[in-house]
């Protein structure tokens, strides 16, 4: 699925890339310089325009996995400049591990996927292998939809407002 939006050219996909006429990957697109000195991109899975225009990613690794905001609109030089830390996963908040994919729902409140820190086991933390929503400003989240492992992506019927998603189950189970 293609995602035209003005000049810029959306392609979700598992390396999700923001294209601009430079066909840039999403790391590109968005401005290095403007973040905390603390703070890297890693592993960008997943993206969403919010209804305020601007842009979420979900930046995933180890033990500091985090929801990001940038400006939606990109500056001169044609990046999005850093906002703020939307949501992260830290010793205080251990939730958060592994965010897949991002979206906004019809209700206007952030959907973020989070995976399973192994493949088959009770999970000590009751918001991994999860779906959660959050508010718009960030500081309410609840756990939408649990019991999936690495759900990938996820959308919401348009007639029925339904939210369909594709789980990544248990590995290693065998062709039976």
């Amino acid at each position: 699925r293609t995602i035209t939006c003005g000049a810029r050219v959306i392609i979700p996909s598992m390396m999700s890339k923001v294209m601009g006429s430079s066909a840039a990957p999403l790391g590109k697109a968005l401005d290095t310089h403007t973040l905390p000195g603390d703070l890297d991109l890693r592993e960008l899975r997943g993206f969403a325009f919010g209804p305020d225009g601007d842009l979420y990613v979900a930046n995933a690794y180890k033990d500091a996995s985090q929801v990001l905001r940038f400006a939606g609109r990109p500056g001169a030089d044609g990046k999005h400049a850093f906002q703020e830390i939307y949501a992260e996963q830290h010793k205080a908040n251990p939730g958060l591990a592994h965010p897949f994919d991002v979206a906004f729902g019809p209700d206007g409140m952030l959907y973020v996927s989070i995976g399973s820190t192994c493949n088959a086991c009770n999970e000590s933390n009751a918001e991994n292998a999860t779906i959660l929503r959050m508010s718009p400003d960030g500081e309410s989240r609840t756990i939408f939809a649990s019991g999936l492992r690495n759900t990938i992506g996820f959308d919401w019927h348009p007639q029925t407002g339904e939210l369909w998603s594709f789980d990544h189950g248990i590995d290693f189970l065998g062709d039976d």
